[in-house]
């Protein structure tokens, strides 16, 4: 019941979206992309999470095929908090 993997590419992709729909809130421009580049390169925490979402990307088709109701509910609440900042991002 553990997901690692899972959890941590979810991680990343919510993160990502937050980010692409902070830059991308006036329209998308070309501009945008250097936003988020320097945006990931000047975040540590950033760069680490999606680091580790990358690494543990070949894992996570073996660990959505076997989930039960309890590891979804864990997943769930484990990137909740990330799932509601990205949700108040996109309301802005």
């Amino acid at each position: 019941m553990n997901n690692k993997e899972l959890k941590e590419v979810l991680g990343g992709l919510i993160s990502i979206a937050g980010l692409l729909a902070e830059e991308f809130k006036d329209g998308v421009q070309a501009t945008d992309f250097l936003q988020i580049v320097t945006k990931i390169q000047a975040n540590e925490a950033l760069k680490a999470k999606l680091l580790e979402a990358y690494n543990g990307i070949d894992q996570v088709p073996s660990e959505v095929k076997d989930l039960s109701v309890a590891e979804t509910v864990d997943i769930m609440a484990h990137i909740g908090p990330e799932l509601f900042k990205l949700i108040a991002a996109v309301k802005k």
